[in-house]
């Protein structure tokens, strides 16, 4: 489960996925996550896909 939450000038951003290292070489979930890191820090959301593309 992601979620994201917007209060005022602030962003929050939540994952409750990633608990295993494992789960890092999942390019989807990577995805995800650095998309909602982006999201939250207010920049595009599609910045970082090329990292993750890059080696798929």
């Amino acid at each position: 489960m992601f979620w994201c939450y917007e209060l005022g000038k602030g962003r929050v951003f939540g994952c409750v996925p990633g608990h295993y290292c494992k789960t890092l070489d999942d390019p989807m979930f990577r995805i995800s996550l650095l998309r909602g890191i982006a999201w939250a820090a207010g920049e595009s959301p599609y910045r970082l896909d090329e990292l993750v593309l890059r080696g798929a």
